[in-house]
C-alpha cells in the first residue's frame, strides 16, 4: 500500500519476497494518483484496516511504512489508536 494525500493497494498480502522486492524497486512509478503530502494516520489506518479484514487474528502482521518525514495535521487522530485497530498493539 501507498499513500500521501490518498491511499491505494499495490500489491496483496504475500510471503513472496521477489514480488515485494519488485514492487519497493518500482515504488515511485505507482504514485501519480495518490497526490502529494504525508498523511501518515492515513496511511496507517488504511493499511491496518486492510490487515484486519485479510488475516485471521492470530497470524503475524506488520505494517512497514517508509516516509518523506513532512508532517500534516489531516486525519487528527493519534498513530497508536490506529495501529492498535489492527490488532498489533
Amino acid at each position: 500500500m501507498i499513500f500521501a494525500a490518498r491511499s491505494r493497494l499495490v500489491a496483496e498480502l504475500t510471503s513472496d519476497y521477489a514480488v515485494i522486492a519488485e514492487k519497493l524497486k518500482n515504488i515511485w512509478s505507482e504514485t501519480s494518483d495518490v497526490g502529494s503530502a504525508t498523511f501518515i494516520n492515513l496511511g496507517i489506518y488504511e493499511a491496518a484496516r486492510y490487515l484486519r479484514k485479510g488475516t485471521e487474528p492470530a497470524e503475524r502482521r506488520a505494517i512497514v511504512m517508509l516516509t518523506d518525514d513532512v508532517g500534516t495535521s489531516w486525519f487528527r487522530s493519534r498513530v497508536r489508536p490506529a495501529i492498535s485497530f489492527s490488532g498489533a498493539l
